[in-house]
């Protein structure tokens, strides 16, 4: 990323990194990992990411993998990959990984995992993000439809 001001000029991206937005958050440098809502940049189709600090891996949740593709969940979330490394950089969450020493953000790695229940419908998207959600915070303990 060229210029990570970017990132101060959004101050509540910043807020909610550092835990400061909500009274019941956690700093991202204290967690492992955090889930977002993705939206990509042709806003078609809602998905849930999940950002793990230690692995710098970025996990995409894909709940129509039939009629959305590979290539365009990676074409959609290519604004995700350059600016999340950037502000994982700023934080100092990248320390968390072995190579923290490297002077610039370390790249993403993104997987895509479509194994999920796949909604049956091209409007139920976003309720797939918050169900796919539960279903990982409850360690698989709780059903999708």
């Amino acid at each position: 990323m060229k210029d990570q001001n970017v990132l101060l000029s959004e101050l509540s991206l910043l807020e909610v990194a550092t835990g400061h937005s909500l009274p019941f958050s956690s700093p991202w440098a204290d967690v492992d990992f955090v889930f977002i809502p993705i939206i990509p940049i042709n806003k078609a189709h809602w998905m849930l990411g999940r950002l793990q600090f230690r692995s710098h891996t970025l996990t995409v949740f894909n709940s129509t993998g039939k009629s959305y593709r590979r290539w365009m969940v990676l074409e959609g979330i290519e604004p995700y990959v350059k600016v999340l490394p950037a502000l994982m950089n700023t934080l100092g969450i990248s320390k968390k990984g072995p190579d923290y020493h490297e002077p610039e953000a370390k790249e993403l790695k993104v997987i895509i995992d479509d194994t999920f229940p796949q909604q049956t419908n091209g409007h139920d998207c976003g309720i797939f993000v918050v169900l796919n959600a539960s279903y990982l915070i409850f360690g698989g303990r709780c059903s999708i439809p």
